[in-house]
């Protein structure tokens, strides 16, 4: 199993990232790092459940895609 989406608990939000092949750089992002050649990982902060939203949602599903292709 790869792991597409993480999220780690913190004080005043949950600090989540998902893996993506391409970079990102629009809001929920607020930083991208590159692991990899072929991958990016998008750091989002979630601070209350409004805010998983159908963007935030969509980029989970496309990130799930993703790393389901790569196995």
């Amino acid at each position: 199993h790869k792991a597409f989406f993480v999220m780690k608990p913190g004080k005043k939000f949950l600090e989540s990232f998902f893996i993506l092949d391409a970079k990102l750089e629009e809001f929920p992002v607020y930083k991208v790092v590159q692991p990899s050649k072929t991958r990016y990982a998008h750091f989002i902060r979630l601070y209350a459940a409004s805010d998983v939203d159908k963007i935030v949602l969509s980029l989970i599903e496309k990130s799930y895609l993703f790393i389901g292709k790569k196995q």
